[in-house]
């Protein structure tokens, strides 16, 4: 079996080319310069912030809540029997609750006898 080389600086090699300098970017693909007058400088905090001009805040308007209404319940109770077969009686109860709101009653105190 063949070995193959074993010398210490392995295989010789061809000398390298010198090589062209690297040309400059053009403008379009070129990164601009950073400016160091352009950029702003950090500004430092005031130890007191000046005082801003009191200025009353408009509310909206406040609806006001309808007073409460008043109103009548009549209950009117209904009951009917009725014979159905001789010896049969079928008893229907109803209740007829009808609310309205209440009539204002006007004194009468105007005319005096």
């Amino acid at each position: 079996m063949a070995r193959g080389r074993r010398s210490k600086g392995g295989k010789a090699r061809k000398p390298a080319k010198s090589r062209k300098p690297a040309k400059r970017a053009k403008a379009g693909s070129r990164k601009p310069a950073k400016r160091v007058a352009a950029k702003s400088k950090t500004k430092k905090a005031r130890a007191k912030a000046p005082a801003k001009r009191a200025v009353a805040k408009k509310k909206p308007p406040v609806k006001k809540p309808a007073p409460p209404k008043k109103f009548e319940v009549e209950v009117v109770e209904i009951e009917t029997v009725e014979e159905v077969a001789p010896g049969v009686a079928v008893v229907t109860d109803y209740e007829v609750i009808d609310v309205h709101p209440a009539e204002k009653k006007a004194d009468g105190s105007g005319s005096s006898s």
